[in-house]
């Protein structure tokens, strides 16, 4: 339902005020929905599900080559089954979800999620990519580097000084409620 509403409003919503707002809380709802299902009935990865982590992620590059109206639609789709065949896979997931890095990035994606639009708008008022256009392509990869950068300090500013501390507060709130029980 949560993918659904988000593709309804990326499709047909296009001059709607805040829309990525309404594109992005759909998606939330959907990927806690996924959480949660995954927490109750999570069940061992049979081959289905394993195909179905190749299956997705090789949905994803190829959907830069269909027409531009599919494009939103095969992603979002595809990483939410992605997250929901890895989600089944548990432990026995393909190695490759396994490796530090991308661990490390599932751990501050929530921080990612809720800050890039923010470091984007901020970006496109103060290093606006059209000034570029004309330049070099060292002069392009340095501002797309500076772009990367800012979203990558705003991502870990919000995990290390919001996210992760909150997080820690509310287990052990959630520890002593529980033991008071």
């Amino acid at each position: 339902m949560g993918v659904a509403g988000s593709l309804l409003v990326y499709q047909f919503g296009t001059e709607w005020r805040y829309r990525e707002l309404l594109v992005v809380v759909p998606a939330f709802f959907a990927g806690t929905a996924i959480w949660a299902w995954n927490r109750q009935y999570v069940t061992p990865a049979g081959p289905i599900t394993r195909t179905s982590t190749i299956g997705c992620s090789a949905a994803i590059p190829v959907a830069c080559y269909l027409p531009a109206e599919w494009i939103p639609a095969v992603v979002l789709l595809a990483v939410f089954g992605l997250l929901g065949a890895l989600a089944r896979c548990g432990p026995s997931a393909p190695s490759v979800w396994l490796i530090r890095p991308l661990v490390y990035l599932g751990e501050v994606s929530y921080s990612l999620y809720m800050t890039h639009t923010l470091a984007q708008k901020l970006l496109y008022r103060l290093l606006p990519s059209g000034r570029f256009v004309e330049e070099s392509v060292p002069w392009k990869a340095g501002v797309l580097g500076v772009y990367a950068l800012t979203v990558v300090v705003f991502c870990l500013t919000c995990y290390y000084l919001v996210e992760r501390p909150s997080r820690d507060r509310f287990r052990r709130r959630l520890s002593r409620h529980s033991a008071a029980l």
